[in-house]
């Protein structure tokens, strides 16, 4: 993966797909959690990982094959390499990039309904608990425009009330018309892999009624009421 060169921000020299098959994203597990090892890797070495030194990898490869495994449904979207491109992820040729190779995983995204399994939960902007473990950095962001936030609780008083139903104890309580965004990695390209998440199941998903983006927020992700979130994960 050390050879995996950067996407670039218009996915210049890369091909994006979709996916649509479990088995495909199972047959990528170990593919991903290099990735996502790599991707660490490079943060950590430009000094600009966020990851918290306790933490090994950003995503082990026990909860990316559980995500995978239990996630229905589930689709996604992958980016590979398709051109010769440089590390930095110029334009290139394969005389002036050896190592470059054609579909090297660059980055992926999945998606499926929102689920819970806790009888509990509940979506809650407002409740203190939702900022009382922000960090500084966190803080700092919100209070300067930087993340969006739920300052009104309007958000989460419209997830709240949209329709659910299930057994926490088995399948769980699923909110059929609220999308999330389950794993999440690459080498660059982050905005562009959550547009198209966001606009295939605004276009596509909705039409079938398996998901619905309130208002294209798919992204804003609760936790359960003793520690509800105020802010999205943008």
């Amino acid at each position: 993966m050390k050879d995996v060169p950067w996407a670039s921000k218009e996915l210049t020299g890369s091909s994006l797909s979709l996916v649509t098959e479990r088995q495909h994203l199972v047959d990528s597990i170990a593919e991903i959690t290099l990735l996502c090892n790599e991707a660490t890797r490079r943060q950590k070495q430009n000094g600009t990982s966020t990851v918290a030194k306790k933490t090994t990898k950003p995503l082990s490869i026990e909860y990316i094959f559980d995500r995978i495994d239990t996630d229905d449904p589930i689709l996604g979207f992958m980016v590979r390499t398709d051109q010769p491109m440089s590390f930095k992820g110029r334009p290139s040729t394969i005389k002036n990039a050896p190592n470059w190779k054609r579909g090297m995983l660059q980055g992926f995204i999945t998606m499926t309904t929102f689920t819970n399994w806790q009888s509990s939960f509940r979506f809650d902007s407002l409740h203190e608990m939702a900022w009382a473990h922000d960090d500084k950095e966190l803080e700092f962001q919100m209070d300067n425009g930087m993340r969006k936030v739920d300052e009104d609780g309007s958000l989460a008083d419209e997830l709240e009330a949209t329709v659910k139903g299930g057994n926490p104890h088995v399948e769980g309580i699923v909110y059929p018309r609220i999308a999330e965004l389950s794993l999440f990695g690459g080498l660059g390209c982050g905005k562009v892999r959550k547009a198209c998440a966001i606009n295939y199941a605004h276009s596509c998903l909705d039409d079938r009624g398996v998901l619905h983006c309130l208002a294209a927020r798919l992204v804003f992700r609760a936790k359960p009421i003793d520690s509800p979130s105020r802010h999205s994960n943008y």
